[in-house]
C-alpha cells in the first residue's frame, strides 16, 4: 500500500474489496496494529495508534482473521469468550454479563457445554467472533467471514453486524462475496 488515505465514520459497515494480492488483509492488519506502517500514521479519533503496543490497539480496533478458529485458547466456550474481558480487568459480574450476551448473540448458548473443537467450522468461527467482540472495540474488522459459511451462519453474522451497528461500531468486512456486501455494507472501498 502506497500513498493511501481513507476516512470512516461510525456506525457503518464498510466492505474492502479487490483482487487477491492487492493488500486488503495487509490494510486490515495495519489498521489493527498487527503490522506497522513503514511511514505515515493511522489515526482513530485523532490518536495515532501506530505508536501504541498491540495490546492497547486491540481494544480500539479488533481483528477477526480468516482462520480465527485456529486461535482458540480455552478448553471451554465460556472461557474463550471470558478471556479478553478478564485480561482487561473487568469485574466477574461484567465478564459474566458479556459472556451471556455474546453466547445469545452468536447462538452458541445452545452449545455451551461442548468442547470448542467439537463445534462445526461455522460455530467455531462464531466462537472466535464472540471472543473478539468481548473486547468491546469501537472498530471491528472481519477478514473473509463468509468464506465457508452456511445459511444459518450468514443469518447470525448479519445479526452480529446489526448488533454492532446499534452499538455505534465501525464494522469493516474484507470480502469477495458480492451478494453479502450488497446486503450488509453501505460503503465499499475497492483496492486496485
Amino acid at each position: 500500500l502506497d500513498n493511501f488515505s481513507v476516512k470512516f465514520s461510525t456506525p457503518q459497515c464498510v466492505a474492502i474489496c479487490g483482487e487477491n494480492g492487492v493488500g486488503k488483509t495487509t490494510l486490515a492488519k495495519l489498521l489493527a496494529g498487527i503490522l506497522r506502517p513503514q511511514k505515515g500514521s493511522i489515526k482513530v479519533k485523532g490518536q495515532d495508534i501506530t505508536k501504541l503496543p498491540l495490546h492497547l490497539v486491540a481494544p480500539i480496533i479488533s481483528f477477526v482473521p480468516v482462520n480465527a478458529q485456529k486461535q482458540i485458547l480455552s478448553p471451554t466456550i465460556k472461557g474463550e469468550i471470558a478471556f479478553a474481558p478478564k485480561c482487561q480487568g473487568r469485574t466477574s459480574k461484567e465478564v459474566e454479563s458479556t459472556v451471556k450476551e455474546l453466547l445469545e448473540l452468536t447462538g452458541l448458548d445452545q452449545h455451551v457445554s461442548s468442547n470448542p473443537y467439537e463445534l462445526s467450522t461455522c460455530n467455531l468461527y462464531l466462537l472466535s467472533i464472540a471472543a473478539v467482540l468481548a473486547l468491546k472495540a469501537p472498530i471491528v474488522i472481519f477478514d473473509e467471514p463468509t468464506l465457508h459459511a452456511d445459511l444459518p451462519f450468514m443469518r447470525t453474522f448479519l445479526d452480529i453486524i446489526e448488533y454492532l451497528l446499534k452499538k455505534d461500531t465501525l464494522v469493516i468486512v474484507i470480502s469477495h462475496d458480492k451478494e453479502f456486501i450488497d446486503l450488509a455494507c453501505k460503503q465499499t472501498l475497492l483496492l486496485n
